[in-house]
């Protein structure tokens, strides 16, 4: 069931709105680390639409213990995860959880599990893909939750699927030679992305489709470029 969202989008042309289409593969917590009195999720809304541009920072919701905020769309990206253009930018979704000291941060975190069960079945993405800020740039955050983060994640875990073993996990060439991949699920030669040689491959699978009589891997590299590559052991292993 969808949450409640209350919006106060970024307009386009704002100077912390990127523009940048993407497609979500990941969840990334934050907390805000303002524990002021009355730095709830509208007042964030509020300092995000204040900036100038000076300095370069956005993300896509804001959550406390009675309220979502969105601020971006979800298919475009935002400045939160210190990364640059890596994926925490330019392929996840950012969500910041307010810790003001006279609201309730246990039920702002739990509000903010029911938002991301609510993004993740949107847009199928698994609990390993709900990062916290600390995987893209090494910072401290979410800070309350890191300590506490492997309960925190149990929260968002979904009935695992047959392909459990093999989701989120790196597939690379076993082939003496270059091995094709292709720029959707086709054994076309027109459709032919690029190659790899041995020992090269992708670090995310994200779901093994039917290609005529055959197998692909959907996959996903580093930057959140998505490509299909065969799922046949005679030619691909997944580590």
């Amino acid at each position: 069931m969808k949450p409640l969202i209350k919006k106060m989008m970024l307009p386009k042309g704002h100077p912390c709105r990127p523009g940048y289409d993407m497609v979500p593969l990941y969840l990334t917590i934050h907390t805000t680390g303002n524990d002021k009195k009355g730095a709830n999720a509208f007042m964030h809304g509020r300092y995000l639409q204040s900036l100038d541009g000076t300095r370069k920072v956005s993300w896509h919701y804001t959550v406390d213990e009675e309220l979502i905020v969105q601020h971006i769309p979800d298919n475009e990206s935002a400045w939160h995860a210190g990364d640059g253009n890596g994926p925490g930018n330019r392929s996840s979704i950012g969500i910041e959880i307010c810790e003001n000291r006279d609201g309730d941060f246990k039920k702002a975190v739990s509000r903010a599990i029911t938002l991301i069960r609510y993004l993740q079945d949107c847009y199928d993405i698994p609990s390993y893909n709900v990062s916290p800020h600390q995987r893209w740039n090494g910072k401290q955050c979410p800070k309350k939750l890191l300590p506490r983060w492997k309960d925190f994640i149990r929260h968002t875990e979904r009935r695992a699927s047959p392909l459990a073993g093999i989701l989120g996990r790196r597939v690379e060439s076993v082939h003496h030679g270059h091995l094709r991949f292709y720029d959707k699920p086709s054994w076309e030669d027109k459709d032919v992305a690029g190659v790899i040689p041995n020992g090269y491959g992708f670090p995310d699978i994200l779901e093994k489709v039917t290609v005529g009589s055959g197998h692909q891997y959907k996959v996903a590299n580093s930057k959140g470029d998505i490509y299909y590559i065969t799922a046949s052991p005679k030619y691909v292993r997944v580590i």
